[in-house]
């Protein structure tokens, strides 16, 4: 038995489990039929974060608006100006039968064109997690309100960078079941339960409570929210008291979770990221006790802020390189270097520490010269962030003209301290 002989149902079940790239570079391109059944198939789940910006086009060109159930794009570091590129070629009421949206690190002149636009009523899951430098405006906030309002959401994470949403009107919202927010207030807590009377789990990032209990005694008959049955609180700094007085409002919470941890704390996040601060010689014997407390095989990121002082900085370039050869699934590596002796930092040696199964490199430079010897090493990139030094500023317009005076195939977004730029293949003449 071949896959060409399997029933049509069969092979849509199969694609279920394939990623899109596996989908439309490998599976459709087998036979004609494989690739007739791959444009009926209409359940697609796209998930553009950490493509290729080469495959990310590809794809663009093939997929039906009509078959995607779920659609998530991204701005981070990986596929710097996604969102922007994706919607240059697609209108976001296209997706007819579209579920679930996911709008990633997402600018606000571009958040603001979506949702000018009549966005599918059949979406039930909504995601938007602002860029950090940028907050909602109240235009913004008032249209969010409206077509939350008009949507039949299930699920709602909204993540911005300080407590401007609280400026929104909360909509009442009878299907909404789960839903995650930041920088939220006491007032804000209250509302919110109040107009989401099926609301099951809720998650607080950055959440402020301060004096709630004495806000809740100004309430003229404060009401029990039962619907709630999960509440979770991250970087919370509430008193006890405070505390209290929050879970009385939910008295059928069945699971609880608090977490206040330091600012500083540096922690590995589901055993695949690590951060190194190297303020002195890094020895051969770091490299083991890594080695049998974490699995390297399994690290996709690792942070290295290393101090180049010449007197250490060989020993630790050989043990950088062999926990490199460790890490050999490794696809992201940032590298913020500083000098204790303020040194230039020589170029040379942080390029020799970029293995070439890097796809996403993270940066701090000094100027366009320390570009250019990455660029000239590294071809391989798929993105690449660079961050200003803290003590000077740098026209990343010159950036941009290099770019585009080596014919490089990118996107972008810049912020005052830092440029974000997503490789496509370098075009040849």
């Amino acid at each position: 038995m071949s896959l060409l002989t399997l029933p049509v149902e069969i092979l849509y079940h199969i694609i279920d489990y394939l990623d899109i790239s596996t989908i439309f570079l490998s599976f459709s391109n087998v036979c004609t039929y494989l690739r007739i059944i791959s444009k009926t198939y209409n359940h697609y789940q796209l998930d553009f974060r950490s493509i290729s910006k080469t495959k990310f086009h590809y794809i663009c060109q093939l997929i039906q608006p009509e078959n995607i159930l779920s659609l998530t794009l991204s701005d981070e570091n990986k596929t710097p100006g996604e969102i922007r590129l994706f919607f240059s070629s697609f209108n976001i009421d296209q997706f007819t039968r579209l579920l679930s949206l996911t709008l990633l690190e997402i600018d606000e002149d571009d958040l603001n064109k979506i949702l000018h636009e009549n966005i599918t009523s059949t979406i039930t899951s909504l995601v938007i997690n602002w860029r950090e430098s940028h907050c909602p405006s109240q235009t913004t906030l008032t249209i969010l309100s409206s077509i939350l309002n008009r949507l039949k959401l299930r699920k709602l994470e909204l993540k911005t960078g300080s407590y401007a949403i609280e400026e929104m009107l909360w909509p009442v919202q009878y299907t909404l079941e789960h839903l995650i927010l930041m920088y939220v207030t006491q007032k804000q807590y209250c509302t919110i339960l109040r107009e989401t009377p099926n609301l099951k789990t809720l998650t607080l990032n950055h959440c402020s409570m301060h004096k709630i209990d004495e806000y809740i005694i100004t309430l003229s008959d404060p009401i029990l929210y039962e619907q709630l049955t999960s509440l979770i609180l991250t970087d919370s700094r509430m008193m006890m008291n405070e505390l209290t007085s929050v879970l009385s409002l939910t008295p059928s919470l069945n699971y609880l979770k608090i977490i206040s941890l330091p600012d500083s704390f540096n922690t590995i996040s589901d055993g695949s990221q690590l951060t190194i601060d190297v303020d002195q010689e890094w020895s051969k014997e770091c490299v083991e006790f890594l080695s049998k407390i974490i699995d390297l095989s399994r690290l996709d990121k690792i942070t290295f802020n290393p101090d180049l002082n010449p007197n250490s900085i060989h020993n630790t370039l050989n043990n950088i390189h062999i926990l490199m050869k460790l890490a050999y699934n490794l696809s992201t590596l940032a590298i913020h270097p500083y000098s204790s002796y303020n040194d230039i930092i020589n170029m040379e040696i942080i390029c020799s520490m970029i293995s070439h199964h890097i796809k996403y490199l993270e940066l701090t430079i000094r100027d366009i010269n320390s570009m250019k010897v990455i660029l000239d090493h590294h071809e391989h990139l798929w993105s690449l962030t660079l961050l200003a030094s803290s003590d000077r500023s740098t026209p990343w317009s010159d950036f941009i003209d290099e770019l585009i005076y080596r014919k490089k195939d990118f996107v972008y977004w810049q912020s005052y301290y830092s440029l974000h730029i997503w490789f496509g293949q370098t075009r040849k003449y």
